[in-house]
This record gives C-alpha cells, sequence and structure tokens, in this order.
C-alpha cells in the first residue's frame, strides 16, 4: 500500500481529519521552495502532509525519539515516507535532537512555516517557541497541533495564549491554532553581555505581536535593517560588561579585559561609539525602573503599546527569576543581571587598570566621577 497522509491519518489518528486538511491548506498559502519546520515526527502524518504540497517545500522534521515508540518518532515517519516514496527526497530531512536546542543551533535560514507538536509540557512548548522564533522570516506562520478548547493538553493552550497573544490568528480548527508573524523587525542591538538576552524578552513580551523582535551585536556600519524596521540599542557600563564576560566565560580578568578592548575583534568603545545618534535605552535604567524605561523606549520609537499586551504584564512576565523559571538553561547566558557588580569584583589595581583604558568614556557618559575606583579596597 503507497500511502498518504489521508491513509496514515485514517489508520493511526495522529491528526483529526479537519486538522489534516487545515495543515495542507496552510502548507499551499506558502511560497514555492517555502523551508517548513515540523517539530514532532508523530506517525509521519504532517511530515507527509507537508511534503505533498503542490508549493514542493522543503521540509525538516525534528524529534528526539528516533526509536519506535507510542507517541511517535523518526524511524516511524522514515517507514511512512518511503511507502509515500518520499524518503530520500532532498526537499526532505531529519534532525534527531531535542527540538528547543535544534532550534537554537539552527543555520538553515528563515523559516516559513513552523509546525509545533513536540513534548507537550508548559516548559517544552515555552522553548519551542523560543527555540524558533528568530528564525521566522517576516509574515510567517507558527501552528500549534493540540492547541484545544475542551480541556485537553491545558499547558499548550496556556503558553500559546500567553506568548502568541495579539497576534493574528490564521485559523483555529479543531486543535490545530495557526498565528502569524509580524512583517517588521524590531531589532535589538548591544554589546556581547550588555543585557541583549533579558531586553529581547522584554520587549518580546511588550511588542511581539507588532513586530518580530531580534537581537545583534554587530557595528553600526554592518547592519542593515529593512526601510521599515526600528532598531534600539542598548547600552550597559562596561565594569559590568567586563563582569559578566568573566564569569560567562570563564575568564581571569586579564583575558576578559582583553576581550573587552577587542582582542576577539569586538572592541567595546568602537562598537559603542557607532551607534551614537541612535535610539538608545540604558541597561540601568530598564534594570531600576523597566516600566518607565519600557514605555518611554516605545515612545521614542513610536510604537503604540499593544492592545492586549500592558508594560507591566510584560515586566511581570519579563523578569529575571520568572525568565529564568520558564527557561533554565538561559541561566549561563543571563548569569546575574545586576547592576554594580564590578564593586565586589574588582580589587583596586583592577580598577585602576580599567580606567586607564575606558575611563574618559565612564566619565563622558555618566557611569562614573574622577578617581572612582579609589573607593575599592
Amino acid at each position: 500500500m503507497k500511502h498518504t497522509s489521508e491513509t496514515v491519518q485514517a489508520w493511526l489518528g495522529y491528526l483529526h481529519v479537519p486538522e489534516l486538511k487545515a495543515l495542507k491548506e496552510l502548507a499551499a498559502s506558502l511560497p514555492e521552495s517555502s523551508q517548513v519546520i515540523n517539530l514532532g515526527a508523530g506517525a509521519g502524518t504532517s511530515g507527509l502532509a507537508l511534503m505533498e504540497s503542490p508549493n514542493k517545500l522543503r521540509v525538516t522534521t525534528v524529534d528526539k525519539q528516533k526509536d519506535a515508540s507510542p507517541l511517535g518518532c523518526l524511524v516511524g515517519e522514515e517507514t511512512v515516507f518511503r511507502s509515500a516514496g518520499f524518503w530520500g527526497d532532498p526537499r526532505h530531512k531529519q534532525i534527531h535532537d531535542d527540538s528547543a536546542h535544534a532550534g537554537q543551533n539552527w543555520l538553515g535560514g528563515d523559516i516559513h512555516l513552523l509546525f509545533v507538536d513536540a513534548d507537550h509540557s508548559k516548559q517544552s512548548v515555552f522553548r519551542d517557541i523560543y527555540g524558533w522564533i528568530d528564525h521566522m522570516a517576516p509574515g510567517s506562520i507558527i501552528a500549534f497541533h493540540d492547541y484545544r478548547s475542551d480541556g485537553h493538553w491545558p499547558e499548550v493552550r496556556q503558553v500559546v495564549d500567553q506568548e502568541m497573544r495579539g497576534y493574528e490568528v490564521i485559523l483555529h480548527i479543531d486543535g490545530l491554532g495557526a498565528f502569524r508573524v509580524p512583517e517588521r523587525t524590531l531589532h535589538i542591538t548591544g554589546y556581547p553581555r550588555s543585557g541583549n538576552t533579558w531586553a529581547i524578552t522584554l520587549f518580546r513580551q511588550a511588542v511581539g505581536d507588532q513586530f518580530r523582535v531580534r537581537k545583534s551585536h554587530q557595528r553600526r556600519d554592518e547592519f542593515t535593517p529593512e526601510p521599515n524596521d526600528l532598531v534600539l540599542h542598548i547600552r550597559r557600563d562596561p565594569r559590568d560588561v567586563l563582569i559578566s564576560i568573566m564569569h560567562y566565560r570563564g575568564l581571569p580578568f586579564d583575558r576578559a579585559f582583553a576581550r573587552l578592548q577587542g582582542a576577539d575583534g569586538m572592541p567595546y568603545l568602537t562598537i559603542e561609539a557607532s551607534w551614537d545618534g541612535a535610539s538608545t535605552v540604558n541597561y540601568e535604567d530598564l534594570s531600576h525602573g523597566p516600566e518607565v524605561t519600557l514605555s518611554a523606549a516605545l515612545g521614542d520609537l513610536q510604537i503604540s503599546p499593544s492592545r492586549s499586551r500592558t508594560i507591566a504584564d510584560a515586566v511581570a512576565w519579563s523578569s529575571f527569576d520568572t525568565t529564568l523559571q520558564r527557561f533554565p538553561e538561559r541561566k549561563g547566558a543571563m548569569w546575574q543581571g545586576k547592576v554594580g557588580s564590578w564593586k565586589r569584583e574588582l580589587t583596586r589595581r583592577q580598577a585602576q587598570q580599567f580606567d586607564e583604558v575606558f575611563g574618559a568614556y565612564l566619565r563622558a557618559e555618566g557611569y562614573a566621577d574622577e578617581g572612582w575606583w579609589e573607593e575599592l579596597p
């Protein structure tokens, strides 16, 4: 018997008939050769539905389960793909990996449809969204299976309602919900370890239904946003940037200090100078008064507050502790996020050495007065 997505559905029922039909309609709406990510192999139903599209889609299925499992597996997809004649098709590939981890390591370019049907636990759905959202093309689609209103899989419903709140709803049929990613992009730029990871979490919660929010560490002259994109620069006291580099990279003071000066090709002063005149937020202000600072930044960018996401909700949902509870793997990337850690970490000699290079900048930006390092032991 030569399988199709319909025969596999009738055989194993991993997708309901209306859901399968809706998924095929989403696939048919994409431009030819669009890239699709299929999270969760299941019995191969979703993979077949996507490969059967007349638009000749490029489909990648991701699953951490390779061998036989009642919840689906890559081998199960391979079996029905062989029957359907799709196994070995260059448009299809499989990734044997945790679905969110695969997203964090994705180098395959923009994605036009993300179908999320992997682990249904709350934390896993969070991780899948944020593991892949940076790779979504403008105007692309994120679809969720088991996004239900009947009480089944309540954690899927809870996460999707929170994270996709305010997004354009393309369809919601049975347990399949699909949402449109915004066309415009808000770029958050900043030197590495300047609070960029937390900032994009905060701004996504505030305006993610209006903008894709992307992070960049580039100099301004290396950066080429689209004409309708917006850019916000995050600036942080370089003394705290230094401490964050030391902990994140596991480096002693001398090596971290050399990196800050450009030993790795990214000199702090050069990158910061390139963003002079851009809309800028100080990390310290964002940390001490996130609601006021976020509101002011949106006003400066002429972004209207979201009707579905209040500033207070965005701040509460993006707090440092809440973010680490949802994404414990970010602990290394976000470390502590505190202002003034350099006071506890630097010796007087190290601070004096730092001032010899960065002192003029610290004073020009209001971070320190002359002789600040003399207060250290």
